[in-house]
């Protein structure tokens, strides 16, 4: 058996991965960020296109997310003025007659959808394989404006994913007490777990409920409660470098059935989960990835959840 820290033993995956929130940039800006172990820069531009480029100019070095300035559909580098288009090409040198071939930027492949902009990586460059997750409840009147917490977390994305593959913490860390085993199913870059349960009520009706909690990749896992109480969660971790995660939960409730996020059972929910991811945290930063690891019949698809993340590791498998 083998064992190495959490934190240094998985490359970044592949996969799609919140960078930021539509809201958050102003047309014609320009935003510095860090993700993938790599200095990068968020551009808006005029008509309203989000793009994720490296942020080092090809000429000096500049930074373009620091000083640099974006013109119509172009971002300008601050020290020379070199002016790159939203693909990472080269567009204009003010003082050159001809560009040379190498004057690129890296260009991210970038979505922006349901107010979340998404960013393609692959440490190859490859191009996606699949599309970032639709989340029809964000588009819906009857849901209220996401409300955001964050963490950054000394931990890897598969740490984080693996939790919903081990139903035996939940009672240890989060003190839940019995509760219906989850139906679990792998499909592609889909991992589903859905938990149904019913429980009475002191005033002798039944509450059921129907828990599913979906990853898209290793970044995104989505958590839908609906029945008494219809509640969002979007999960979104994204990697800072490989030993650091940033890690934001994103909540909605569903304002047609009366749910508040600031009061309530709709407050409470939120509360709920903060409580319990922050309950997890010490554990992530703390422990070591065991592979193989040493498992009881009552464990759940930990090894089906292992084998399914390796689609998301261009080289090497955790």
């Amino acid at each position: 058996m083998g064992t190495a820290p959490a934190q240094t033993h998985f490359p970044i995956p592949s996969g799609w991965f919140r960078v930021g929130f539509e809201d958050d940039f102003a047309r014609e800006s320009a935003a510095p960020v860090r993700y993938f172990g790599e200095e990068l820069v968020l551009a808006r531009t005029r008509s309203g296109r989000i793009q994720l480029l490296a942020a080092h100019c090809p000429h000096l070095g500049a930074h373009l997310g620091h000083g640099g300035c974006v013109e119509g559909e172009r971002i300008q580098c601050p020290f020379h003025g070199w002016r790159f288009g939203m693909d990472g090409a080269c567009m204009e040198i003010p003082y050159a007659r001809r560009i040379p071939p190498r004057a690129t930027l890296r260009s991210y492949p970038t979505r922006v959808s349901d107010g979340i902009v998404w960013a393609w990586h692959d440490p190859n460059g490859a191009a996606p394989t699949w599309e970032p997750p639709g989340i029809p409840e964000l588009a819906d009147e009857d849901w209220s404006a996401l409300i955001h917490h964050q963490w950054l977390i000394k931990t890897r994305n598969q740490e984080i994913a693996e939790n919903t593959s081990d139903p035996a913490h939940f009672g240890v860390v989060h003190g839940f007490g019995a509760s219906p085993e989850p139906e679990i199913t792998f499909d592609g870059h889909r991992y589903r777990s859905v938990t149904r349960s019913r429980v009475a009520r002191a005033d002798g009706n039944v509450s059921s409920s129907r828990l599913e909690v979906t990853w898209h990749g290793l970044g995104t896992g989505i958590v839908r409660s609906t029945g008494d109480f219809q509640l969002l969660v979007v999960g979104t971790n994204t990697p800072v470098d490989e030993t650091t995660i940033d890690a934001r939960f994103s909540f909605s409730v569903c304002r047609a059935q009366g749910l508040a996020p600031d009061r309530g059972a709709g407050k409470a929910f939120i509360g709920e989960a903060i409580r319990q991811m922050e309950q997890d945290i010490p554990i992530w930063e703390n422990k070591v990835f065991v592979h193989p690891p040493v498992l009881c019949d009552g464990d759940g698809p930990i090894v089906q959840f292992r084998n399914w993340a390796t689609q998301f590791y261009a080289d090497t498998p955790p």
